[in-house]
């Protein structure tokens, strides 16, 4: 990065605007910057860092210290830089936050810290912090690095000789890229570590399946099972011992198995004579119950028959019910007929009800309106000159202002007249002043040129000889020549004076025709102030404000009598229109109202003729039906329904009840017939002592089941133990054999060799460039310290547990 031009405004002990054109020292080589102390160098420093950083190049100074206190408050503050980097040019242009007059009013505002990067085609990138990070995308380095690599302040330059491995590493990473060499270093020593606990996890997890491997007590390789879980055994071993164990478990099942199934056939063929002897004790025990079941039933046949025609004595009730219940079915209609008259009765009523008692409503609100149309027909009576008396008063206003209007008038004349005297005085004193000056003007002239007059006769005086015509009278003798005065008048002075005098003269003049004009004025005022007094008052009063003021007292009182008049007759005259119109509404709605009282009394008339009709047919059929409601009916043809279905039910039932008794001794001897013909044949069988032989089989059986299930635990868990450490194995030797050689890259490219300097990979690398540095540096240093001194990479490290390979020596 190499600046071009810099433009620094308000910045710093710089008040004003300043420029430098850095283009002039050429494009080789450092800027050396010099001066004086306080001479302002580092703030040129200062300046380029916080245009491309946004903060300045010391640690000491803040960006809120950036503003000129010497510059004038509306100066801007702000730098501005044209740099070239890569072979491309670059502007950029920032301002710090800092105080600024309101562009409006009064007081002062906060500038905000603004910031714009212009590239080489064109594209404009704003915002500070985005400038800032788009700096740092091109340059490379921060501000920290920028101060240490590109632009070394006073008093920095020893920080850097003599840094450390670390921080020079930091440096150059950014100056030679040398990022992705750290990465490297990174992504080895994170794959070693990530190997090393992949392979501990490995065998931690073999430890943990062999832990868990099963075997007997009393087994002979229970001995070699504990040595293994001891670690006392190779994973070689280990697998051989679970082969062993292996093959004499699934021996052991066998047996146990064979032994199993053995029981079972034994315990099968006993079942089969317990299940036989079980059917015939079943069916002994149904026979008895059958002949138990047959004498029971036998004994309640009679009874049962007796009940069946006891409820058969009921069958011919149950015709005339249905009639019965069918007649009162067939009437229930006429109970809807009753139940609708009823109804239509109570609503006739309610309507005739309503009807008188509109008929009271309309006949009160007849006589309302009428007393509201007498009452507005006396008001309008009394309103009928209303009219006429608005009129007078509206006229007797209009006079009275108009008298008002002439009085204010006369009022602005007396008024224009006292402003035309005041006038006159002040241009008649004017006047008298410019007289006075005038003739003060005239007397001094008149006196200056007496003077000057006097002195040119001193002059000629001075120039008579005895004996010698004198050139203004002639005489040759001059017995009292003038003398010339000390104090002698020149005739510019008389001059002067004399413009001095016309000027007054004509001051006093315009004074004068001012003054006039001003009287005529007054002249003319005084006469019109007369004719107009004698037009209201029909001569001129002698004490003519004081009659003014009397008269607009008076008018004053009288307007607003008026208006008050005029008010209460306007009220009137709009409650006569308001009447006017009201009254024929009020004998319409008399008319209307009175219409319909009559349609009330026909309809009256009509709902009562309705009601009698009603009353008619509900005395008809109360004559035929039997209740009173139809609900009642109802519960009697519900109480009807329920006695026909009770009698048919019962003897239903009975009916159902015999017939079920009849197919349950047919039954039962269906039944003692069969099984007497299955016990024909049968033998006897001991089951006490089958059930005893079965248990002992049972308990047998479970023995050997007990002692397979735990033989089948063993083999199948040593079995998965097996497979387990088989694969983890066959992991390990991979994840082994790539841990080895990645931790030794690892250790090469971390600088961690066992008894070897710790040289880091980034390290070696920026080394070379390092070694190149430092003989241009030498080229310079061996010139300036004559030969003497030469810099110098630290071959060996001081220590083997420190980070080296960058330090720097001075031979």
């Amino acid at each position: 990065m190499r600046p071009l031009k810099l433009i620094i405004s308000a910045f710093g002990p710089y008040s004003g605007k300043t420029e430098l054109d850095l283009s002039v020292l050429g494009s080789c080589g450092f800027y050396l910057i010099t001066g004086d102390t306080g001479a302002g160098k580092t703030t040129l420093f200062d300046a380029i860092v916080f245009a491309l950083y946004g903060e300045p190049s010391g640690e000491i100074r803040e960006t809120s210290m950036l503003r000129s206190k010497y510059a004038l408050p509306d100066t801007d503050t702000y730098v501005e830089m044209t740099f070239t980097y890569n072979g491309n040019e670059y502007h950029i242009s920032r301002n710090p936050e800092y105080l600024r007059p309101k562009k409006r009013g009064e007081g002062f505002t906060s500038q905000k810290a603004e910031a714009a990067l212009t590239y080489p085609d064109g594209r404009v990138v704003t915002g500070s912090p985005q400038v800032t990070n788009k700096i740092k995308e091109l340059i490379g380095i921060g501000r920290s690095q920028f101060t240490q690599i590109a632009m070394i302040a006073q008093g920095d330059f020893l920080k850097l000789l003599i840094a450390s491995t670390q921080e020079r590493r930091e440096i150059f990473r950014q100056i030679f890229q040398t990022k992705n060499y750290e990465t490297l270093q990174y992504r080895l020593k994170n794959e070693a570590g990530s190997l090393g606990s992949q392979y501990s996890d490995i065998q931690k997890s073999i430890k943990q399946h062999i832990d868990g491997i099963l075997c007997k007590n009393d087994d002979v390789l229970e001995i070699d099972v504990q040595k293994a879980k001891s670690n006392k055994l190779t994973n070689e071993a280990v697998l051989e011992l679970l082969v062993k164990l292996i093959e004499q478990d699934e021996v052991n099942q066998k047996i146990e198995d064979a032994a199993c199934k053995a029981v079972e056939r034994d315990i099968s063929k006993i079942d089969t004579v317990l299940g036989k002897a079980e059917q015939d004790n079943k069916a002994r025990t149904g026979l008895s119950r059958a002949k138990s079941d047959l004498s029971s039933a036998s004994e309640k046949s009679e009874e049962i028959e007796a009940a069946y025609q006891e409820a058969a004595k009921h069958q011919p009730e149950i015709e005339p019910l249905t009639g019965q219940i069918a007649t009162e079915q067939d009437r229930l209609p006429q109970y809807d007929e009753l139940d609708m008259a009823d109804k239509a009765i109570s609503e006739k009523n309610e309507q005739l009800k309503a009807l008188h008692e509109k008929k009271d409503e309309l006949a009160e609100s007849i006589r309302l309106k009428k007393e509201e149309q007498k009452k507005q027909s006396d008001e309008l009576l009394s309103l009928k000159d209303s009219d006429t008396k608005k009129i007078q008063f509206e006229r007797e206003h209009e006079k009275t202002t108009a008298r008002k209007l002439l009085l204010d008038g006369l009022i602005s004349l007396l008024s224009e007249q006292t402003e035309i005297e005041s006038a006159y005085d002040a241009s008649k004193a004017k006047y008298q002043k410019q007289r006075e000056s005038a003739e003060a003007a005239n007397i001094s002239y008149f006196e200056l040129n007496r003077a000057f007059l006097d002195a040119q006769a001193g002059i000629l005086a001075g120039t008579l000889e005895e004996g010698l015509p004198c050139p203004v009278c002639g005489s040759k003798e001059h017995p009292a020549p003038a003398e010339i005065s000390d104090e002698a008048v020149t005739e510019k002075t008389v001059e002067t004076a004399k413009k001095k005098a016309d000027k007054a003269q004509s001051d006093a003049s315009d004074a004068s025709v001012t003054a006039a004009g001003e009287k005529s004025k007054l002249e003319s005022k005084e006469k019109e102030i007369e004719r107009v007094s004698r037009d209201i008052f029909a001569k001129h009063p002698e004490k003519l404000e004081e009659v003014i003021s009397e008269e607009m007292a008076k008018i004053s009182e009288s307007l607003n009598s008026l208006s008050a008049e005029i008010g209460a007759a306007k009220l009137k005259c709009k409650r006569k229109i308001k009447i006017e119109t009201n009254l024929p509404k009020i004998e319409k709605d008399v008319a209307e109202l009175s219409e319909l009282i009559a349609e009330n009394q026909t309809a009256i008339a009509t709902i009562s003729a309705d009601i009698n009709g009603l009353v008619s047919t509900q005395k008809k059929l109360k004559a035929i039906l039997t209740f009173s409601t139809k609900a009642e009916a109802e519960a009697n043809i519900l109480l009807l329904k329920d006695k026909k279905k009770k009698l048919e039910t019962e003897i239903s039932s009975a009916k159902e009840t015999l017939d079920k008794h009849k197919a349950q001794i047919s039954d039962l001897e269906t039944q003692i017939q069969t099984l007497n013909r299955q016990l024909e044949a049968v033998e006897a069988i001991d089951i006490v002592k089958l059930s005893g032989q079965r248990k002992e089989l049972s308990n047998k059986k479970d023995e050997h089941t007990y002692k397979g299930n735990l033989i089948h635990a063993q083999l199948s868990a040593n079995t998965g133990i097996k497979k387990c450490i088989e694969e983890r194995l066959k992991e390990g030797s991979t994840v082994e054999e790539r841990y080895k050689w990645v931790k030794a890259l690892s250790d090469t490219a971390n600088g961690q060799l066992s008894g070897k300097d710790k040289i880091m990979l980034e390290t070696f690398v920026q080394a070379s460039y390092f070694e190149r540095i430092i003989r241009r540096a030498n080229v310079r240093l061996m010139i300036m310290s004559s030969g003497q001194y030469e810099l110098k990479r630290a071959a060996d490290a001081s220590d083997q547990k420190s980070q080296s390979g960058l330090e720097l020596d001075v031979i």
